[in-house]
């Protein structure tokens, strides 16, 4: 009877331990064809790159709830572009000698911080944030699309958020901090004195909804970085109208530090029920001009065609296929051009 009654007792204190304590996560696996073409100034191909090469990755997300609404959340992943790692690519090898097949990412924690929710919350620590047109561009001004802020930051950074509700819509604040150097330096031999600033971005957001139409004007600004402080401001759009979900957006960015610039971005897209999936294709364009500061005028396009196709769902889950095809577009005005298509199949679970 005392062995049941002492397993019961677990039962129960394992059961108020982990209530709160909630585990989930994403898998990929995914084949790309890799086509990358360069130009000359003449618009001449000059070299050519086709690869083939198989990717996979796993996002495991851990949050646990102490109550009142404060929480600690974190993600694990591997620390590399967009999460992936390049199956047999000869990294990450237990031993020189080791055949590449036997490589195996690291782990890293992708995001870590502790939080609060409700009509009122923050998040500080390395925090989630994901990746737009505004952003791209405001943070990768010589890549501008083809989803550089996840691809590059993995939709996180180092700082906080603090976000409310306002009117019908949430106001949140945001603080990144982009470059930590020494704020004094001062000898005692002589009068030399140094003095310098972190490298931060500030940023505020406003959502709100009428009725079908989702609207979020944004704003972000640099300073006190070493390679370029840029100010961007923005919105983004999303409507439903009948089988159709439409989103877009425009923004304009510049900087007048050591890389002077203006630019603007935008988006088109679409997304529908088609068959047994859904089908989603947007459309991005931007400019980068230089040329009024001794540099040269970019433009950049970006085509994404993708089929969601959901082979199984349950309780726990969803097991997903997707087709993708993405085309990528630099050109240096009477200069140098650059293209990159990809063609990707995703297979994809979510668990929780």
């Amino acid at each position: 009877m005392k062995k049941y009654i002492i397993l019961g007792m677990l039962i129960i204190i394992s059961s108020v331990a982990f209530a709160t304590l909630k585990i989930s996560g994403h898998a990929d696996i995914r084949p790309r064809f890799d086509m990358k073409d360069y130009e000359d100034g003449e618009g001449n191909l000059t070299k050519q790159l086709h690869n083939l090469y198989f990717q996979y990755r796993a996002r495991v997300n851990i949050r646990a709830d102490i109550g009142e609404h404060y929480y600690f959340n974190g993600m694990l992943g591997h620390n590399a572009l967009a999460m992936m790692t390049n199956m047999a690519d000869g990294t990450a090898k237990p031993k020189e000698g080791s055949d590449n097949t036997a490589q195996a990412p690291s782990v890293d924690w992708m995001q870590l911080y502790i939080a609060r929710d409700g009509d009122f919350g923050w998040q500080f620590g390395r925090v989630p944030l994901a990746g737009n047109i505004l952003l791209d561009m405001h943070y990768y001004p010589t890549k501008v699309h083809d989803l550089p802020f996840l691809i590059y930051n993995n939709n996180a950074y180092t700082g906080g958020k603090v976000y409310a509700r306002l009117g019908d819509g949430r106001l949140t604040g945001i603080i990144a901090i982009d470059q930590d150097v020494v704020n004094h330096e001062s000898y005692d031999a002589g009068d030399s004195t140094v003095t310098d600033q972190d490298g931060m971005t500030v940023a505020l957001q406003y959502d709100r909804k009428f009725g079908k139409l989702s609207v979020s004007p944004e704003i972000y600004y640099s300073a006190h970085k070493s390679n370029q402080n840029p100010l961007t401001v923005g919105a983004l759009l999303g409507y439903d109208v009948a089988e159709f979900h439409l989103f877009g957006g425009a923004g304009y960015t510049r900087s007048r530090e050591a890389d002077r610039y203006d630019g603007y971005t935008y988006q088109v897209g679409a997304k529908r029920k088609l068959g047994p999936g859904s089908l989603k294709a947007d459309y991005n364009g931007a400019m980068v001009d230089r040329s009024s500061h001794g540099g040269a005028e970019t433009e950049f396009s970006f085509w994404k065609i993708a089929y969601y196709y959901k082979i199984a769902a349950g309780q726990h889950g969803d097991l997903t296929l997707r087709p993708q095809w993405r085309h990528y577009r630099k050109q240096v005005i009477d200069g140098e051009g650059y293209i990159r298509n990809k063609w990707e199949l995703y297979l994809s679970i979510n668990f929780k």
